[in-house]
């Protein structure tokens, strides 16, 4: 009977040690698979679309409250948000279920699932804290797919708080690549006038 308490122990011990690592493998650090936005609140309202993959081998659902679906260990994007922005929004759209997880420049943890009663993740933030954000876009259910990475569609908004957002059009900001960048091509949508 106490050799069984003690492989029981062992094994709860091993079990919180494996789901540690497995939350720690998300950090800002992270070299991020679809590059690096910079917004700067300073240049009015902007907005920023792209598509990049959703989805990876890590269930999000360990990070904390809201967080759901598979993200993979380096973010999607990482944004570097400039001081004095009134509400940085963030919303991914598909044709699938996908969440989003964000870890603030403070290091706290941010999830959205579904928004406005449908399946596309919004994250609002009022007074946004300048510095780096790391976001992930999980894919939330299988059954939606093969099990292969969605693509989504990921917008950023640096907007005032109270206007429409439909006034927003997309907005010139600076996307870094890195050399060697996965998935291996990135759609940009642009607005000419």
């Amino acid at each position: 009977m106490h050799r069984q308490t003690i492989m029981a122990a062992s094994l709860s011990v091993m079990a919180l040690v494996a789901l540690a690592g497995h939350a720690s493998a998300q950090t800002a650090n992270d070299d991020p698979t679809s590059g690096i936005l910079s917004l700067d609140p300073a240049q009015g309202p902007q907005r920023f679309d792209m598509s990049i993959t959703a989805g990876g081998d890590i269930d999000a659902d360990d990070l904390g409250r809201d967080c759901a679906g598979d993200i993979s260990d380096a973010p999607s994007l990482r944004l570097r948000y400039g001081s004095g922005g009134d509400t940085l929004r963030i919303i991914a759209t598909s044709n699938t279920d996908t969440s989003l997880v964000i870890q603030t420049p403070a290091g706290d943890w941010l999830c959205n699932d579904d928004a406005m009663g449908g399946l596309d993740p919004i994250i609002s933030l009022s007074s946004p804290a300048a510095g780096d954000y790391a976001i992930w876009v999980g894919r939330v259910s299988s059954f939606w797919g093969s099990g292969d990475a969605e693509p989504v569609e990921l917008t950023l908004l640096d907007i005032d708080g109270d206007a429409a957002t439909r006034r927003y059009l997309p907005t010139p900001a600076t996307l870094e690549l890195s050399a060697g960048f996965q998935p291996s091509e990135i759609g940009i949508h642009v607005t000419a006038n």
